[in-house]
């Protein structure tokens, strides 16, 4: 979601899915796809965001360590 809301429009996903790939084969590329999409679907509610057009920076909560980067 972070990646999504700083701008990008997409999000390679290729390590995971290959991790997935090698331990379970099909399945386990489409059990991961199907965490990641829950997984982003929390963030999106947690942020109070509804569909991926709403992201936006200003719903981005950033920790200290993140702040000193920018």
């Amino acid at each position: 979601m972070k990646a999504l809301a700083l701008g990008a429009d997409i999000v390679w996903i290729g390590r995971p899915i290959l991790w997935a790939l090698a331990c379970e084969g099909q399945t386990g590329v489409e059990n991961m796809i199907r965490i990641l999409n829950e997984e982003l679907k929390e963030a999106m509610l947690s942020c109070g965001v509804y569909c991926l057009e709403d992201i936006k920076k200003k719903k981005i909560i950033y920790s200290k360590n993140e702040i000193a980067k920018l």
